[in-house]
């Protein structure tokens, strides 16, 4: 974490935001006690933390002198309730310089997710060269109640107008984009979404993420088991440029059960993924009304007829993300889940992630925008895969095989238009 945040000597940093903010505070501290001295306080309240997160702590006065190197020493104004009251921020700042960090909790929720903001919260100082807005993206779609919030009326008086039953993406995105978890702050933003250990929540997260609109970097993982991540922006690429000779007739049109045709079939499966963008990469204009139905943009390729890299290479220039996932346009049986998963790959490790149905690489592939210029050196039929033996790569394996069965035959055709049970569900 403390990599990701680029903390250096002298940095002073101000957590803000929702349930996990001293956790967050005495991990951070644990990991910088090796680097110099310490100082752990708050603008607010804290609890009184375990003997085992600190060396020394001082309520009032302090004794520099007995304060050594690579230690962590707690400081507050006094004690009431179990909880240590914060100094103002500017009795902070002369003490600022007897240590090498200093982080500071300056927010308070009540341990719970979300909270109604007061005017003066947060109390972050002006000296603070860092922020963390801490989040937990479990709570969209739960019950808008007290178990959730802290300070309902006030929440529901600033977001949830509409009155509104449970926390849905609107008011969520809404509540980070108010940046009141950086109010007066003046330095450098993060967003940390914490808890996210899983596939399930991580959904979660990615639904949230490519809203947010701040000045500032977003991070997700879990401080429990000490996986953080950078959250990449990423654009999906639908190619639909081939000749569908193996075919006979142009396929992308035939209509399947379902009364959609295999390239809107194919489409359904990006529609409810949140993506930086989208894009249909083809070389027919008739699919410009599909492109506004399902909000895709649209690339006439031009040099279709010079091979798959000529469309490949179209999307990659016009993509500013920092990855880009290619999904054939005849992959009528694709799966949102399934992109997904590769997605949540490409999260992590930032490698290309390739699907596998019984260890053989195919579509879909995300690849990291870096390899831009390898793309641009592409001709003919060659496509992304060859990037496959020149750099490092992770695969997924799937175990549906009719999800990557690409139409190129009447017989597959025919195959996937008698899966009726697959047909009566799909819209």
């Amino acid at each position: 974490m403390i990599n990701y945040l680029d903390l250096k000597k002298g940095d002073i940093l101000a957590i803000t935001g929702s349930s996990g903010k001293t956790t967050l505070l005495f991990y951070l501290a644990q990991k910088l006690k090796k680097f110099g001295k310490v100082l752990v306080t708050t603008t607010t309240k804290i609890y009184i933390p375990d003997k085992k997160n600190y060396d020394l702590m001082f309520i009032g006065d302090m004794d520099f002198n007995k304060i050594e190197n690579n230690s962590i020493t707690v400081y507050g104004h006094s004690l009431e309730n179990n909880k240590i009251i914060g100094w103002n921020p500017s009795f902070l700042k002369t003490i600022s310089k007897h240590f090498d960090y200093i982080l500071i909790e300056a927010d308070g929720s009540m341990g719970k997710p979300l909270k109604g903001w007061k005017e003066n919260e947060p109390q972050i100082p002006l000296f603070v060269n860092k922020t963390i807005g801490l989040l937990n993206s479990k709570s969209l779609y739960e019950n808008i109640d007290e178990n959730i919030i802290h300070r309902l009326p006030l929440f529901n008086e600033q977001f949830n107008k509409n009155n509104e039953k449970i926390i849905s993406e609107d008011i969520f995105s809404n509540y980070i984009n108010s940046n009141l978890l950086f109010k007066n702050s003046t330095g450098e933003r993060f967003f940390f979404f914490n808890q996210v250990e899983d596939f399930k929540t991580f959904k979660k997260f990615f639904t949230i993420a490519n809203k947010i609109d701040i000045n500032g970097k977003v991070l997700w993982g879990s401080l429990f088991n000490e996986e953080f991540y950078t959250y990449k922006k990423i654009t999906g690429a639908i190619l639909a440029g081939g000749f569908s000779k193996r075919m006979g007739e142009d396929k992308l049109n035939i209509l399947l059960p379902n009364q959609k045709s295999i390239l809107e079939n194919t489409i359904l499966a990006l529609r409810d993924i949140p993506l930086d963008n989208k894009f249909l990469i083809t070389r027919d204009n008739k699919f410009k009304e599909l492109c506004k139905k399902y909000y895709l943009r649209f690339f006439n390729n031009k040099l279709a007829h010079l091979g798959q890299s000529e469309g490949v290479k179209l999307a990659i220039n016009n993509c500013d993300s920092d990855g880009i996932i290619f999904i054939p346009g005849d992959m009528p049986l694709l799966e949102t889940d399934t992109i997904l998963k590769l997605i949540y790959e490409f999260e992590k490790s930032g490698k290309i992630v390739a699907s596998s149905i019984n260890n053989e690489i195919c579509a879909p592939i995300i690849f990291p925008m870096k390899y831009k210029e390898e793309f641009n050196n592409l001709t003919g039929d060659t496509g992304g895969r060859k990037l496959l033996s020149l750099y490092p790569y992770s695969t997924i394996n799937f175990e549906n095989q009719l999800e990557f069965l690409d139409v190129d035959t009447q017989e597959e055709l025919q195959k996937i238009r008698n899966l009726h049970n697959i047909w009566r569900n799909r819209k």
